[in-house]
């Protein structure tokens, strides 16, 4: 079965240029940037955990990887902190977009 949408999720401490965004639209590419800073910022804040305006994504990788049950590359390490629940609940812009990205797809 195609994939009628792609998309990059990435962490938003790293600009991205004008023609990596016009090269990922013309192969159909959709850019979602996790904010703030990154995924774990992004967690953190769904968490309610405050953000400091210019905290650099090492800093909240370093607050975030300590919650969690297990390494950061293990996706089963997320499950107490973020069960369905707390993510269908969450607000934070990134998380959302990707959420939508997701329903999107397995509908």
């Amino acid at each position: 079965m195609p994939f009628d949408q792609r998309f990059f999720v990435l962490d938003s401490d790293i600009p991205i240029s004008q023609q990596d965004h016009d090269k990922a639209k013309k192969h159909g590419y959709h850019i979602i940037l996790w904010s703030p800073i990154c995924l774990e910022g992004a967690l953190l804040d769904v968490l309610g955990e405050k953000i400091g305006s210019d905290e650099p994504a090492a800093s909240l990788k370093k607050r975030l990887h300590p919650l969690l049950d297990g390494h950061h590359t293990d996706s089963n390490a997320y499950q107490s902190r973020f069960p369905r629940a707390v993510l269908e609940k969450a607000t934070n812009e990134s998380v959302v977009a990707v959420k939508k990205a997701l329903v999107k797809e397995s509908a």
